[in-house]
């Protein structure tokens, strides 16, 4: 049989959605085939690849899912009989998709009943690396700005790319997608409701220059530098009875930020999505309205966090509204950075690292249990928090989630953690703490 190659594609979940034991995933139909094989990266044996089978008449039953040994090994039993897509992807990436294609890089497999498909060659490559930083016209840094990704197409028409968690920019501007498969793209910017912003410098399509990407190839300094005067409007948030102000410690209000808003209740656990989430954006002022969840002569306790803010952070993550309104003090975000190597002391591309508060700036546990963050590395094994409320904060990762191959060990911060218990870090206003990695070692 011919071998099969595939590209690593965008990283945008957890390995854990691909389990078929996944709470609400369809379990496939009981089958008597076994599909086996091995997954092989430049020749050698890939070890905690996942390989998946999709039903091709079907995107909701029979779904196969199961990693390589050490060996690279791949043995898929209880198969039921039908057409299938096979692919292999890298630990810890999925399959780069566009919106009404995957880019033809799964492969059909036809299982009979009772069948056994054996010796099935999948390679797996190195995707390429587009790089680059958003800036205004000043050179400030724009953060957390969505980049748009196009895929050309053997026609020359662009295929807009779903890519979500290395498509936006950090507090320095920059971003970094990696893991694309061979090909020509355009990569953009919005600056105004539902336009684009082309590399180099166009506003139009036609115009934008395309980023050849090849295998492992790494196309960085693609910067866009956006226009001040088409930046997005503000968006008004709707009429309500309560006014929130979101203001730095000089008083400044900060205009265009996103707050979203939970109620949550006295025992400190937050009220059900149905029970009231709210999203508004602040106006010119730093201010929006909304309305009072809760008994009328009692005051209600919120939760907010602040998305897109410039880098700033809630001094207080819990606030409750006394009266009719409510001010919301920003502070300059911390950062927290650090690097993820397996036992062999290679970097984990992808490796879900979490984020905990345990306690606020003052020493006193959040009001709000269970507060939780999430990043995944990128290509070199680096993550990054950045716009952190200060506190005190435990820094991990899930083996299972991370580990590969590697769970024969555990994951460690420093020389002061433990197996089943990380080390605190410190955050402070404005203050970059790095160097904070995690690394297995031999258990």
């Amino acid at each position: 049989m011919s071998r099969i190659s595939f590209a690593l594609g965008v990283l945008v979940l957890p390995l854990a959605l691909f389990s078929t034991r996944a709470q609400g995933l369809p379990q496939p139909d009981p089958g008597t085939a076994i599909v086996s094989g091995v997954v092989t990266l430049k020749g050698e044996p890939t070890c905690g690849a996942t390989v998946g089978l999709w039903n091709q008449g079907s995107r909701s039953h029979n779904k196969y899912f199961v990693s390589t040994d050490a060996n690279g090994r791949f043995r898929v039993t209880n198969v039921a009989a039908g057409m299938y897509w096979i692919y292999a992807r890298a630990p810890n990436h999925i399959l780069l998709v566009t919106f009404g294609t995957e880019l033809d890089i799964k492969k059909p497999l036809d299982v009979a009943e009772g069948q056994k498909v054996e010796n099935i060659a999948l390679e797996v490559k190195r995707g390429g690396l587009i790089a680059g930083r958003i800036t205004d016209s000043r050179g400030g840094p724009l953060i957390g700005e969505k980049i748009s990704l196009h895929r050309l197409d053997k026609d020359g028409k662009p295929q807009v790319i779903l890519c979500v968690s290395r498509c936006q920019t950090d507090d320095r501007g920059d971003y970094r997608i990696h893991g694309l498969p061979e090909g020509l793209y355009l990569v953009s910017v919005e600056y105004a409701r539902d336009k684009l912003f082309f590399y180099p410098g166009m506003t139009s399509q036609s115009e934008a220059k395309a980023i050849e990407v090849a295998e492992e190839s790494e196309a960085a300094g693609i910067d866009i530098t956006l226009p001040d005067q088409e930046r997005s409007p503000i968006a008004m948030a709707i009429t309500g009875e309560v006014t929130v102000r979101l203001v730095t410690e000089d008083g400044v209000g900060l205009p265009n930020v996103k707050v979203n808003m939970t109620p949550i209740l006295k025992n400190r656990h937050s009220i059900s999505a149905s029970g009231g989430a709210y999203l508004y954006t602040t106006d010119e002022n730093g201010n929006f309205k909304t309305h009072k969840s809760g008994p009328e002569n009692e005051p209600g306790f919120y939760w907010f966090r602040a998305l897109h803010a410039g880098g700033y952070a809630l001094k207080r993550l819990v606030s409750q509204f006394v009266g009719n309104d409510i001010t919301l003090i920003m502070t300059k975000g911390g950062v927290i950075t650090g690097r993820v190597t397996n036992i062999k002391g290679e970097p984990m591309i992808g490796a879900i690292i979490i984020l905990v508060m345990s306690r606020d700036a003052e020493g006193k546990p959040p009001m709000r249990e269970g507060l939780e963050l999430t990043v995944a590395t990128d290509d070199r094994g680096v993550y990054r928090f950045w716009g952190l409320t200060p506190g005190t904060y435990y820094v991990y990762t899930n083996i299972d989630l991370a580990g590969g191959c590697s769970n024969k060990g555990f994951a460690t911060y420093r020389s002061s953690s433990t197996s089943d218990k990380s080390s605190e870090v410190i955050v402070r206003s404005g203050v970059e703490t790095s160097d904070i990695d995690i690394s297995y070692r031999e258990n």
